[in-house]
């Protein structure tokens, strides 16, 4: 019992890593497809003063985190580059 146990969470762990893998694939794609550049957040950790330029508030209900700021300029990541909403903030 112990062994099935082992090997159901090691199967979930699989499915979980896959599916993310897919998730990265498709902002991937659709970054590309919008001619924007992709950035993985889970490899490269934001800067703190470019985080605190967006109010948590905004940042939530727009799924947007600033990331960098370089010359002058504050870099978003988004997960939908076609929201009229996020594009007019």
């Amino acid at each position: 019992m112990m062994q099935d146990d082992l090997v159901q969470e090691k199967i979930k762990e699989e499915l979980a890593d896959l599916a993310a893998t897919d998730d990265e694939h498709i902002a991937e794609y659709v970054a590309e497809k919008n001619d924007l550049p992709y950035i993985d957040l889970r490899m490269k950790a934001p800067d703190l003063d470019a985080l605190s330029e967006i109010p948590l508030a905004d940042a939530e209900r727009l799924n947007i985190a600033a990331f960098k700021i370089f010359d002058r300029q504050l870099h978003i990541a988004l997960n939908d580059p076609t929201n009229p909403e996020v594009l007019q903030y």
